[in-house]
């Protein structure tokens, strides 16, 4: 029998036969950023080509009709400024 405590973001895992396991949960951060700059097919790729060459972050949407990047990424190894830059890297202004 398998018994899961949570303890903020650590887990740790109780077996029958008395041997723990501890591991940390990974909660992904979800945003969304508004890019005006974006029109078009080429626009989608490029963002999507910046971005997805961040290892840390694991889904990526853009919005052509909203002009909007959804993001999910792991916030304890990577910031949103740093993604914000890729993005601006790529040619595109980011909205407040």
């Amino acid at each position: 029998m398998l018994r899961k405590i949570k303890n903020g973001k650590n887990i740790c895992i109780i077996c029958t036969n008395g041997i723990f396991k501890y591991y940390k949960e990974e909660i992904m951060q979800k945003t969304v950023l508004n890019v005006p700059g974006i029109s078009c097919g080429h626009c989608e790729k490029a963002i999507k080509g910046a971005v997805n060459g961040i290892p840390e972050v694991k889904k990526v949407k853009v919005d052509i009709k909203k002009k909007t990047v959804f993001l999910e990424y792991d916030n304890d190894k990577i910031s949103i400024d740093k993604i914000k830059n890729a993005i601006e890297d790529a040619g595109y202004e980011i909205a407040d």
